[in-house]
């Protein structure tokens, strides 16, 4: 997150008073500007399928958190249908994950932290997040 207006937008979202999570945004900002990250505006369906795919050597990861309700059901499609197909290409030596922090089912107020792993394709819950971060009960079930 280079520029500079980007990042003062994106602080804007934090809500008025909680200065814990806005000063984790402002130093993940500052780890993204010294690692060279950029953000890229894209379709989220594009740039998963032109983007996602298992490479040797390295395990290559798809990361979302809070975002797939917003997603219409056609995008969700398409980005699974992508994640399963190149799930088949998976090896040991290019493995493929698909890790996730969204909303538990049934909603509560924690967030399932989920990873599934190919070749095999499994896939577990590591446990609940609070949605801003702030906690994380590891192995939880509800």
């Amino acid at each position: 997150m280079r520029d500079e207006r980007s990042a003062r937008r994106v602080q804007a979202y934090v809500w008025a008073g909680q200065t814990d999570r806005l000063a984790r945004l402002q130093a993940a900002i500052a780890m993204a500007r010294q690692v060279g990250l950029d953000l890229v505006q894209a379709d989220a369906a594009d740039w998963v399928e032109a983007n996602i795919r298992p490479t040797p050597g390295v395990v290559t990861v798809l990361y979302h958190s809070v975002m797939w309700s917003y997603l219409p059901p056609e995008i969700q499609a398409r980005i699974t249908a992508h994640m399963e197909a190149v799930g088949r290409e998976a090896t040991a030596e290019a493995l493929l994950a698909w890790l996730t922090m969204e909303p538990a089912q049934p909603v509560q107020l924690f967030m399932e932290l989920a990873l599934q792993v190919w070749p095999k394709g499994e896939r577990r819950r590591l446990g609940l997040v609070h949605p801003h971060g702030a906690a994380v009960r590891w192995g939880a079930s509800d």
